[in-house]
Protein backbone atom coordinates (compact mmCIF):
# COMPACT_ATOMS: atom_id res chain seq x y z
CA UNK A 1 0.00 0.00 0.00
CA UNK A 2 1.44 3.50 -0.84
CA UNK A 3 0.75 6.52 1.36
CA UNK A 4 -0.18 9.70 -0.39
CA UNK A 5 -0.28 13.45 0.20
CA UNK A 6 -2.52 15.14 -2.16
CA UNK A 7 -2.16 18.09 -3.90
CA UNK A 8 -4.65 19.15 -6.56
CA UNK A 9 -8.53 19.12 -7.43
CA UNK A 10 -10.97 17.10 -5.54
CA UNK A 11 -12.59 16.00 -8.57
CA UNK A 12 -9.76 13.97 -9.48
CA UNK A 13 -8.79 12.40 -5.95
CA UNK A 14 -8.75 8.21 -5.95
CA UNK A 15 -10.30 8.68 -2.59
CA UNK A 16 -9.72 4.71 -1.50
CA UNK A 17 -6.31 5.77 -0.68
CA UNK A 18 -4.58 6.60 2.55
CA UNK A 19 -3.55 9.98 3.72
CA UNK A 20 -1.47 11.47 5.99
CA UNK A 21 -4.35 12.34 8.54
CA UNK A 22 -4.95 9.13 8.93
CA UNK A 23 -1.37 8.19 9.39
CA UNK A 24 -1.32 10.44 12.06
CA UNK A 25 -4.56 9.10 14.19
CA UNK A 26 -3.09 5.45 13.60
CA UNK A 27 0.30 6.74 15.11
CA UNK A 28 -1.62 8.44 17.98
CA UNK A 29 -3.93 5.48 18.95
CA UNK A 30 -0.80 3.32 19.42
CA UNK A 31 0.51 5.57 22.06
CA UNK A 32 4.12 5.45 23.74
CA UNK A 33 5.62 2.40 22.82
CA UNK A 34 9.16 1.26 23.18
CA UNK A 35 10.59 0.23 20.02
CA UNK A 36 13.22 -2.28 19.78
CA UNK A 37 15.20 -4.52 16.70
CA UNK A 38 14.55 -7.90 15.62
CA UNK A 39 17.53 -9.66 16.17
CA UNK A 40 18.16 -9.91 12.29
CA UNK A 41 17.65 -6.25 11.96
CA UNK A 42 20.56 -5.69 15.17
CA UNK A 43 22.79 -7.47 13.64
CA UNK A 44 22.45 -5.07 10.66
CA UNK A 45 22.46 -2.34 12.32
CA UNK A 46 24.85 -2.57 15.35
CA UNK A 47 28.45 -1.51 13.30
CA UNK A 48 26.68 1.88 12.78
CA UNK A 49 25.99 1.82 16.53
CA UNK A 50 29.37 1.21 16.94
CA UNK A 51 30.37 3.88 14.74
CA UNK A 52 28.30 6.02 16.80
CA UNK A 53 29.99 5.28 20.18
CA UNK A 54 33.78 5.69 19.04
CA UNK A 55 33.06 8.38 16.90
CA UNK A 56 34.84 6.50 13.06
CA UNK A 57 33.55 5.62 10.51
CA UNK A 58 32.43 2.68 8.88
CA UNK A 59 34.58 0.70 7.32
CA UNK A 60 32.51 0.44 3.92
CA UNK A 61 32.06 4.64 4.24
CA UNK A 62 34.30 6.90 2.60
CA UNK A 63 34.82 9.88 4.35
CA UNK A 64 33.63 12.94 2.19
CA UNK A 65 33.74 16.03 4.13
CA UNK A 66 36.41 18.49 3.75
CA UNK A 67 36.51 19.69 7.36
CA UNK A 68 36.74 18.22 10.73
CA UNK A 69 33.37 19.40 11.15
CA UNK A 70 31.51 18.22 8.39
CA UNK A 71 33.47 14.48 9.00
CA UNK A 72 32.06 14.59 12.27
CA UNK A 73 28.39 15.01 11.32
CA UNK A 74 29.39 11.79 9.03
CA UNK A 75 30.26 9.70 11.33
CA UNK A 76 27.22 10.73 13.52
CA UNK A 77 24.65 9.63 10.80
CA UNK A 78 24.03 6.16 12.62
CA UNK A 79 22.04 8.38 15.05
CA UNK A 80 20.00 9.62 11.87
CA UNK A 81 19.81 6.12 10.50
CA UNK A 82 18.12 4.50 14.03
CA UNK A 83 15.71 7.50 13.75
CA UNK A 84 14.22 7.02 10.10
CA UNK A 85 13.81 3.82 11.06
CA UNK A 86 11.59 4.46 13.69
CA UNK A 87 9.48 6.96 11.90
CA UNK A 88 9.56 4.21 8.89
CA UNK A 89 8.48 1.19 11.34
CA UNK A 90 5.70 3.63 12.89
CA UNK A 91 4.16 4.54 9.17
CA UNK A 92 4.57 1.14 7.73
CA UNK A 93 2.99 0.02 10.89
CA UNK A 94 -0.07 2.47 10.89
CA UNK A 95 -0.07 1.47 6.85
CA UNK A 96 -0.64 -2.30 7.92
CA UNK A 97 -3.67 -1.05 10.50
CA UNK A 98 -5.19 0.80 7.45
CA UNK A 99 -4.84 -2.17 5.08
CA UNK A 100 -7.02 -4.20 7.10
CA UNK A 101 -9.93 -1.49 7.01
CA UNK A 102 -12.73 -1.35 4.79
CA UNK A 103 -14.37 1.48 3.40
CA UNK A 104 -11.54 4.09 3.34
CA UNK A 105 -12.63 7.91 2.37
CA UNK A 106 -9.67 10.17 1.86
CA UNK A 107 -11.83 12.86 3.02
CA UNK A 108 -12.98 11.68 5.98
CA UNK A 109 -11.56 10.31 9.06
CA UNK A 110 -14.70 10.09 11.54
CA UNK A 111 -14.98 7.79 14.70
CA UNK A 112 -15.84 4.41 12.86
CA UNK A 113 -12.39 4.82 11.37
CA UNK A 114 -10.90 5.40 14.92
CA UNK A 115 -12.94 2.51 16.63
CA UNK A 116 -11.99 -0.02 13.32
CA UNK A 117 -8.16 1.48 13.77
CA UNK A 118 -8.34 0.47 18.02
CA UNK A 119 -9.58 -3.04 16.89
CA UNK A 120 -6.85 -3.72 14.88
CA UNK A 121 -4.13 -2.21 17.12
CA UNK A 122 -5.64 -4.58 19.67
CA UNK A 123 -5.78 -7.80 17.48
CA UNK A 124 -2.07 -7.10 15.69
CA UNK A 125 -0.36 -5.64 18.32
CA UNK A 126 -1.21 -5.80 21.61
CA UNK A 127 -1.31 -9.59 22.19
CA UNK A 128 1.94 -11.78 22.45
CA UNK A 129 2.15 -12.50 18.97
CA UNK A 130 1.99 -9.93 16.10
CA UNK A 131 -0.04 -12.06 14.08
CA UNK A 132 0.57 -9.56 11.00
CA UNK A 133 4.21 -9.35 10.77
CA UNK A 134 5.53 -12.64 12.78
CA UNK A 135 7.30 -10.36 15.00
CA UNK A 136 7.35 -10.71 18.81
CA UNK A 137 5.81 -8.31 20.75
CA UNK A 138 5.78 -7.33 24.73
CA UNK A 139 4.16 -5.60 27.28
CA UNK A 140 5.78 -4.59 30.89
CA UNK A 141 3.52 -2.77 32.82
CA UNK A 142 1.24 -2.04 29.73
CA UNK A 143 4.01 -0.87 28.07
CA UNK A 144 3.84 -2.58 24.53
CA UNK A 145 6.99 -3.41 22.45
CA UNK A 146 7.32 -2.53 18.96
CA UNK A 147 9.62 -4.24 16.89
CA UNK A 148 11.96 -2.73 13.91
CA UNK A 149 12.60 -5.05 11.10
CA UNK A 150 15.32 -5.54 8.82
CA UNK A 151 14.08 -4.44 5.85
CA UNK A 152 12.98 -1.04 7.79
CA UNK A 153 16.42 -0.78 9.03
CA UNK A 154 18.13 -1.38 5.59
CA UNK A 155 15.46 1.39 4.07
CA UNK A 156 16.61 3.76 6.44
CA UNK A 157 20.13 3.32 5.45
CA UNK A 158 19.75 5.63 2.34
CA UNK A 159 22.04 5.74 -0.09
CA UNK A 160 24.14 8.96 -0.41
CA UNK A 161 24.59 8.78 -3.95
CA UNK A 162 21.40 8.09 -4.81
CA UNK A 163 20.56 11.19 -2.84
CA UNK A 164 22.84 13.38 -4.54
CA UNK A 165 21.34 12.31 -7.89
CA UNK A 166 18.03 13.17 -6.55
CA UNK A 167 19.38 16.39 -5.34
CA UNK A 168 21.55 17.07 -9.06
CA UNK A 169 18.17 16.14 -10.72
CA UNK A 170 16.60 19.14 -9.24
CA UNK A 171 19.42 21.50 -9.99
CA UNK A 172 19.01 20.85 -12.99
CA UNK A 173 15.51 21.79 -13.02
CA UNK A 174 15.96 25.34 -11.41
CA UNK A 175 14.03 24.21 -8.80
CA UNK A 176 17.13 23.64 -6.13
CA UNK A 177 20.68 25.76 -6.04
CA UNK A 178 23.66 24.67 -5.08
CA UNK A 179 26.36 26.76 -3.49
CA UNK A 180 27.98 27.75 -0.26
CA UNK A 181 24.79 29.13 1.04
CA UNK A 182 25.39 28.29 5.01
CA UNK A 183 28.82 29.92 7.31
CA UNK A 184 28.91 28.67 10.79
CA UNK A 185 30.12 31.18 13.68
CA UNK A 186 33.77 30.27 12.77
CA UNK A 187 33.33 31.51 9.11
CA UNK A 188 33.07 28.06 7.70
CA UNK A 189 31.24 27.81 4.63
CA UNK A 190 29.45 24.38 3.80
CA UNK A 191 27.85 22.79 0.64
CA UNK A 192 24.58 23.28 0.90
CA UNK A 193 20.88 23.14 -1.37
CA UNK A 194 18.44 25.96 -1.49
CA UNK A 195 15.10 26.87 -2.66
CA UNK A 196 15.17 30.33 -4.74
CA UNK A 197 13.02 32.80 -5.77
CA UNK A 198 13.51 33.81 -10.06
CA UNK A 199 15.86 36.85 -10.04
CA UNK A 200 14.31 37.39 -13.69
CA UNK A 201 11.48 36.75 -16.18
CA UNK A 202 13.03 34.08 -17.81
CA UNK A 203 14.09 31.95 -14.32
CA UNK A 204 10.14 32.99 -12.95
CA UNK A 205 8.74 31.01 -16.46
CA UNK A 206 11.28 28.29 -15.66
CA UNK A 207 9.77 27.70 -12.35
CA UNK A 208 6.52 27.85 -13.13
CA UNK A 209 6.92 25.33 -15.89
CA UNK A 210 8.33 23.09 -13.19
CA UNK A 211 6.17 23.51 -10.52
CA UNK A 212 2.62 23.10 -12.55
CA UNK A 213 3.84 19.54 -13.29
CA UNK A 214 3.01 19.15 -9.53
CA UNK A 215 0.12 21.59 -9.61
CA UNK A 216 1.76 24.20 -7.16
CA UNK A 217 1.41 27.89 -8.23
CA UNK A 218 4.34 30.56 -7.90
CA UNK A 219 2.28 32.11 -5.23
CA UNK A 220 2.41 28.71 -2.83
CA UNK A 221 5.97 28.06 -3.79
CA UNK A 222 7.10 31.70 -2.46
CA UNK A 223 4.90 31.16 0.74
CA UNK A 224 6.24 27.59 1.18
CA UNK A 225 9.96 29.40 0.95
CA UNK A 226 9.15 32.14 3.35
CA UNK A 227 8.12 29.51 5.87
CA UNK A 228 11.07 27.21 5.76
CA UNK A 229 13.47 29.48 5.41
CA UNK A 230 15.45 28.58 8.73
CA UNK A 231 18.92 28.01 8.92
CA UNK A 232 20.35 24.95 10.65
CA UNK A 233 21.65 26.03 14.97
CA UNK A 234 25.06 28.29 14.82
CA UNK A 235 24.92 29.10 10.67
CA UNK A 236 23.63 32.14 8.93
CA UNK A 237 22.66 32.45 5.20
CA UNK A 238 25.42 33.66 3.31
CA UNK A 239 23.63 34.29 -0.33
Amino acid sequence: MFLFLYIGKENELHRTQPSLTRIYIIRGLFGNRIQNFTSDALTYIQPFLKCLDTNTLYDNIYPRGTTSYEQVVERREAELIIRIASNLQHMKDALTIIEQMKDIDFLNCNQEFVSQAEKMIQLNYNSSINTSTDCITSSTNTQWTLMITLETSIEANIDKDIVDHLLSRLVKRNILKKETFLQSDNRNKYESYMKYLPSDQLEEQQLINELNKYKISLKEYQEIYQTSNVCPPATIITA
